[in-house]
């Protein structure tokens, strides 16, 4: 069995994010992040067990800490008991967008190859996994509260996750970002509040 040489990994890692940020993940090529890393191709497959585990590999940090808020955000909202408490609400789903926006921009390159590099690779549909299980709790949710199917919500919540999407595309500073984030918060809250008063 091949020892692992350690002092490469770094070079391998530098590469790959390269090679996934010009290319995104179905383009990329594990030959040209060896090559443009100055080892074999053998000496990654050592380390990753194939492309999609090495562009995984680059997102852990942002999805760990993502996945670490979890549970805080899920109390933020668990605050709201009726369709009386659209402060509570509101303030969930701010507190919720600034807190990715700061895991964004911390990570951003990372964040840029999973909102915007990572079609065809398995964290394409773990994102897509995830909106979805956020959107369906949040329909439950609602519709818990308001006691009849409420249409529409899902695309409400959708552009969030689309918001990130064209944030990271315009390459927006994290100034600017947030005085976007600002601006859309101010319109969808009063879309929720119709949406809140027709429960």
């Amino acid at each position: 069995m091949a020892i692992k040489n350690h002092a490469l990994d770094d070079k391998i890692t530098a590469s790959a994010m390269q090679e996934f940020m010009t290319y995104g993940f179905q383009a990329a090529s594990i030959n040209k992040i060896a090559e443009n890393a100055g080892i074999t191709t053998g000496a990654v497959y050592t380390r990753y067990k194939s492309k999609d585990d090495l562009f995984c590999s680059l997102l852990r940090a942002p999805l760990e800490e993502m996945a670490a808020h979890g549970a805080e955000v899920a109390q933020l909202y668990g605050r709201v008991r009726s369709k009386d408490d659209l402060p509570l609400f509101l303030q969930a789903m701010q507190t919720e967008m600034l807190l990715y926006m700061e895991i964004m921009y911390k990570y951003y390159e990372p964040c840029i190859l999973l909102y915007c590099k990572s079609e065809g690779s398995s964290a394409e549909k773990m994102l897509q996994d995830a909106l979805q299980q956020k959107v369906s709790s949040t329909i439950a949710f609602l519709e818990g509260i308001a006691h009849r199917q409420m249409p529409g919500v899902e695309i409400l919540l959708r552009q969030q996750f689309v918001l990130f999407t064209l944030i990271l595309q315009s390459d927006y500073t994290k100034e600017q970002a947030l005085e976007v984030l600002s601006m859309v918060q101010r319109f969808n809250e009063a879309g929720w509040k119709e949406l809140f008063q027709q429960m």
